[in-house]
């Protein structure tokens, strides 16, 4: 396909450049340009579950930038492509539709499925070495779904599921291992298939090809990768906890703060330094956990999240924890 700087017509696939990738959509006028999500300069803030095939004007689609209009190179490319009211007509039947995934399911797949019927990517290959090459940390958080529940891979993990006895750690175990192959294809590009799983001598689950953690609390699940080592955790604000637990989990400056904290607070402000004491152990190498050993100044990011009706305080531990992204209320299948 070659892209030209021409007057598209209805029913033509069109492009604009946003930093160093292309946006895709299906030109019909200048007031119905349609698109799998809007201009990535415009989705500050929302996830990727929450964008769907929308209509903006073509002022909108190009946010400042040049149009470009995709032309065959030649008969073969030609012979592929719709006529331009079927490649309306599809455009249109989809509108409203989610699943976006920047690698498997974009805009250039839907443009592209629009107009030849075939779902394709030629940006594919360069975002995954772009997603693969980025020092990322990543959160994810779900709140788990009611349903039953399916099968995992490896079969490792699926069997330890499988041999759970207690029926909310199962799910817990299971909703978390879904959560983590949304957040490695998400944020590394990775398929659970192609991982190399195993487990610690201390049972802590590990891959060859990158760094995760896992945590879940009551009816929600957290989940964080990166490049780098990582550990999460996760704790429901409404989980009883002894005062007295202050004596061994705080340090002596953290204690100092205790005593400053109101006797309403107290509570979230232990659970809050135990989750980010629990995520920086995870992310360390050592095997023996005393929580008053752990300054909780730097390295930690602790965060607190609405999922339902229940508060959840999350701490997420890592050399790059500067470069925390966090994406909250993931939809669970």
């Amino acid at each position: 396909m070659k892209w030209e700087l021409i007057e598209p017509y209805a029913g033509a696939m069109i492009r604009v450049k946003v930093g160093a990738v292309y946006h895709y959509g299906i030109f019909v006028s200048d007031d119905e340009i349609i698109q799998f999500g809007p201009n990535p300069s415009l989705r500050m803030g929302i996830p990727d579950s929450e964008l769907s095939v929308c209509v903006t004007d073509v002022d909108t689609f190009l946010c400042g930038q040049f149009l470009e209009t995709a032309v065959a190179a030649d008969r073969a490319e030609r012979k592929k492509m719709r006529k331009p009211e079927q490649v309306v007509k599809q455009a249109r039947s989809r509108i409203g539709e989610k699943g976006y995934s920047i690698l498997y399911n974009n805009c250039e797949h839907f443009a592209n499925e629009c107009l030849t019927g075939e779902k394709f990517s030629a940006q594919t290959d360069g975002v995954r070495a772009m997603f693969r090459n980025m020092n990322v940390v990543d959160l994810y958080v779900a709140k788990i779904p009611e349903g039953e529940i399916g099968k995992v891979v490896p079969q490792m993990r699926q069997e330890q599921i499988e041999n759970t006895g207690h029926e909310g750690l199962r799910r817990q175990r299971y909703y978390v291992w879904k959560l983590l192959e949304y957040g490695l294809q998400r944020s590394l590009g990775l398929k659970m298939e192609k991982l190399h799983f195993f487990r610690t001598e201390q049972g802590k689950w590990s891959c060859q090809e990158c760094f995760f953690s896992l945590s879940h609390s009551e009816d929600a699940v957290a989940v964080a990768v990166s490049k780098k080592p990582v550990g999460v955790d996760i704790e429901c604000l409404e989980r009883p906890i002894s005062l007295k637990i202050g004596e061994k989990i705080l340090t002596e400056a953290e204690r100092k703060q205790a005593e400053a904290t109101p006797p309403e607070k107290i509570a979230e402000f232990l659970l809050t330094k135990w989750s980010a004491k629990e995520s920086l152990f995870k992310a360390s190498d050592r095997t023996g956990f005393r929580a008053a050993d752990w300054e909780t100044n730097q390295g930690v990011k602790t965060q607190l999240l609405q999922l339902g009706d229940k508060t959840y305080c999350c701490a997420v531990a890592s050399p790059d924890v500067h470069k925390l992204r966090i994406y909250e209320n993931i939809q669970l299948p």
